[in-house]
């Protein structure tokens, strides 16, 4: 039963198809659709236009409010790092301070640092305008591709879906780069399969935006693999798919030794539990799981009747689909779990599923109620589930409230490191990005005077350094004259910095111990270091 279910849902529509063939014939002798292009522009206008008076009239510009979207600042300091540092390094080196850098994709941080070095600014607003910017536009691309497969009607009702959905609103403009990955598989998914080699190229650049996006495009180009479209289509997007694909292999190869660095660590780190804290999941999560197991089934059911039917629209559907599988398998059956919080719902991950299940929704509805009197009762139901969707408002407001002061902490905190900066570089937390962000942006202290302290050559000494330091004491000092780190602001539990102060006391003075965060702020002394050693 529950297969016939989803068949009905994924099987073509005969008169949809017959009517985008004779819309084909008449698009030959017109070639510009203006009513499709006025309706395109109506809905980028309404969703930039909301997005842009809760970025700029109802939020902070600058708080994207770490604690709940602290990557935002992660991914402008990755961004902004490799703008100043690391394309010094070498050819499109990534540079962060606690090693992420690699983790999601390079995509992202590339435009965003081309981005800030257009515009000549290093604000955060950038990164928030993009992710707007992307968010608009897919609005505009689920219409198109809605429209193009189950007709005008559920075209115009999934993009206004997904277009007044507040977690989508609220995650376009945080900053973060899924609206960016998201735009790509749009885009590929809009030029297959008539442009096939454009299409192959986009979902391979979907793939460089976050880690699970890169599995999403094996699964949609093998889908598209698998469909009825011409056999040199298919090998066209496979020419181009796999040779992004190798040439963006390569260049992990040769920055980190892991051709597949990012689906590597989100699978050893996330998943498998590297960087899950060893404890039992909570009641709340054990719930959760048991749902998402059920997620997981759905979804597969609907993969397989996908694969079954092979419709026109299976690559675009599969993007979706395959989402869903995802975070089924991560929250149902790996470690995963232990990073679910009850935010999770109206989280940034779950923007694409709910677009697509805008999609899903809109193309049932309107295949149940597609004649033109039962038409109305469909955009009343359409109504009603834009009306429910808003309730996801509270628990939105409820967690950005609760993160709402962690803000101006992260300022303080960097406003009582600035205070005494006089030059030279400053040894730096690497785990407070939103910290750096106010470094740079408010206090005026550039990038290349910023050095993070897992570069430090600590790093590298085996054992404990402190039981060889007749040795290491040389390298340490050394590179702390190279360097030329005139300030240094650590947390109490580093051990190795306390310790160095201590042994090395002639060379560093104290400025200050601020009991809010256990931070010791030391002036260094490179000139005398360089007399005596």
């Amino acid at each position: 039963m529950l297969e016939n279910f989803l068949d009905k849902i994924l099987s073509e529509d005969d008169k949809v198809i017959a009517k985008l063939k004779k819309q084909h014939q008449k698009k030959q002798k017109k070639s510009i659709n203006w009513r499709t292009i006025a309706i395109a522009v109506l809905l980028f206008s309404l969703a930039s236009a909301i997005r842009l008076y809760l970025l700029f009239k109802i939020e902070d510009p600058q708080n994207a409010h770490p604690g709940w979207y602290e990557d935002t600042y992660h991914h402008w300091q990755i961004a902004y790092l490799s703008l100043t540092t690391g394309f010094k390094q070498s050819f499109l080196r990534l540079w962060d301070l606690k090693g992420m850098e690699y983790f999601w994709g390079v995509w992202h941080p590339l435009i965003l640092a081309g981005l800030m070095k257009l515009t000549g600014s290093s604000s955060i607003v950038i990164a928030r305008l993009l992710s707007l910017f992307c968010g608009s536009f897919n609005i505009v691309l689920i219409y198109i591709l809605t429209k193009r497969y189950f007709g005008k009607h559920a075209g115009l009702a999934a993009a206004l879906i997904a277009a007044l959905n507040p977690v989508a609103i609220y995650s376009d403009i945080s900053g973060m780069q899924e609206p960016l990955g998201i735009s790509m598989f749009l885009i590929g998914s809009y030029f297959w399969p008539n442009k096939a080699v454009w299409a192959g190229i986009f979902w391979m650049i979907a793939g460089m935006t976050r880690a699970e996006y890169w599995l999403i495009g094996l699964v949609v180009m093998a889908v598209a693999l698998l469909s009825q479209e011409k056999l040199e289509r298919k090998i066209l997007a496979a020419i181009s798919y796999s040779g992004l694909m190798l040439v963006y292999m390569k260049y992990l190869l040769d920055k980190t030794g892991n051709a597949i660095y990012p689906m590597y660590w989100n699978f050893m780190g996330n998943m498998k539990g590297e960087w899950q804290a060893d404890i039992l999941p909570t009641v709340e999560q054990q719930l959760i799981q048991k749902i998402y197991v059920i997620v997981l089934i759905v979804a597969v059911l609907f993969m397989l009747v996908l694969l079954k039917k092979r419709p026109k629209f299976s690559p675009f559907f599969s993007i979706g689909i395959v989402n869903w599988v995802i975070l089924g398998v991560a929250v149902g059956l790996s470690k995963y779990l232990l990073s679910y919080l009850s935010r999770f719902w109206v989280d940034r991950v779950m923007v694409l599923p709910y677009m697509f299940l805008a999609v899903w929704l809109a193309s049932l509805i309107f295949k149940v109620f597609g004649r033109r009197l039962l038409s109305i009762v469909g955009w009343l139901v359409v109504g009603v589930i834009i009306l429910t969707s808003q309730l996801t408002w509270q628990p939105i407001w409820h967690w950005r409230g609760i993160t709402h002061g962690q803000w101006e902490s992260k300022q303080s905190l960097a406003e009582a490191v600035a205070g005494y900066y006089q030059g030279g570089k400053i040894l730096w937390l690497e785990n407070h990005p939103a910290a750096t962000y106010w470094l740079v942006y408010d206090q005026g202290i550039a990038g290349e005077n910023i050095i993070g302290q897992m570069f430090d050559p600590y790093f590298y000494m085996e054992g404990e350094s402190y039981d060889n330091w007749g040795e290491n004491r040389e390298i340490v000092l050394d590179w702390l004259i190279a360097e030329d780190i005139r300030l240094m602001a650590f947390f109490g539990d580093r051990e190795r910095y306390v310790t160095l102060v201590e042994r090395e006391a002639e060379y560093f003075d104290q400025l200050t111990f601020d009991p809010r965060w256990n931070l010791y702020i030391y002036q260094v002394k490179p000139e005398l270091i360089n007399e005596t050693i």
